[in-house]
């Protein structure tokens, strides 16, 4: 993404349930804010749980106002749109709530990246085997499905 240098509008689907940062969950909202405090767009935050975004609006308070953020509690499946450039999946660990929000994705106009595909990728990397596969550690992956 860093090569691009262009705006972005991102959908992250997923986000921090604790106060470890980059160490742990909600590492990638850092990097979504950076990329965006840099070279513009747009960041949405989704994630059922609303401790969750209270805990990402904590850890990232010094881009609220900065960035074009905006933060929701609720199903990011309901906010998938042709206008994302990019839509990250971390929400829950079920596989078959991943391919649903999959499945609801142009791959035409919007690039995926998937967390924790090891777990919840099972049913998306069975359906479709056209992806780029990103190790982080010996049992941790990502993976990510370029535009078609």
């Amino acid at each position: 993404f860093k090569k691009q240098k262009k705006p972005l509008n991102i959908l992250e689907i997923g986000t921090s349930r604790g106060y470890n940062g980059k160490e742990g969950d909600g590492w990638s909202t850092f990097f979504w804010c950076e990329y965006i405090n840099k070279y513009g767009g747009e960041l949405v935050i989704c994630d059922v749980d609303k401790e969750a975004i209270n805990t990402c609006k904590d850890l990232v308070e010094d881009y609220i106002g900065k960035i074009n953020i905006t933060f929701i509690i609720g199903d990011g499946a309901k906010y998938i749109n042709d206008k994302c450039d990019l839509i990250f999946l971390d929400g829950s660990d079920d596989p078959a709530q991943m391919l649903e929000q999959f499945e609801k994705i142009d791959r035409t106009k919007t690039k995926i990246l998937c967390d924790d595909f090891h777990v919840k990728g099972k049913n998306v990397r069975e359906k479709d085997k056209d992806f780029d596969l990103i190790r982080v550690n010996d049992i941790h992956e990502m993976a990510i499905y370029y535009k078609k």
